[in-house]
């Protein structure tokens, strides 16, 4: 059952009436949210999410890439290699 990221910080006394949920920073700086100090608490920064566990229990390697970066995606590497082996192969 999820419980949210305010309750849990809060069983761990680590919640401060002036902490914010989340401060929608870039880089986060020490305590600056509950999103920050729960992402930073052992248990939470080594758990791996549930589409990872489930993949990794079938055997195979889950690989996610940078969001804005075509370049590092699968496609792009696939279509590069093609063209590598089309130019070496073909004559035309």
């Amino acid at each position: 059952m999820f419980k949210g990221i305010k309750k849990i910080v809060q069983e761990r006394d680590l919640w401060d009436p002036k902490l914010r949920l989340d401060c929608k920073k870039e880089e986060h700086e020490g305590a600056c949210c509950a999103t920050n100090i729960l992402g930073t608490q052992p248990d939470f920064a080594e758990q791996c999410t549930a589409i990872v566990t489930e993949v990794e229990k079938r055997g195979h390697v889950f690989m996610l890439y940078h969001k804005h970066h075509c370049e590092s995606d699968f496609i792009e590497r696939f279509w590069g290699a093609a063209k590598r082996q089309a130019r070496q192969q073909c004559d035309y």
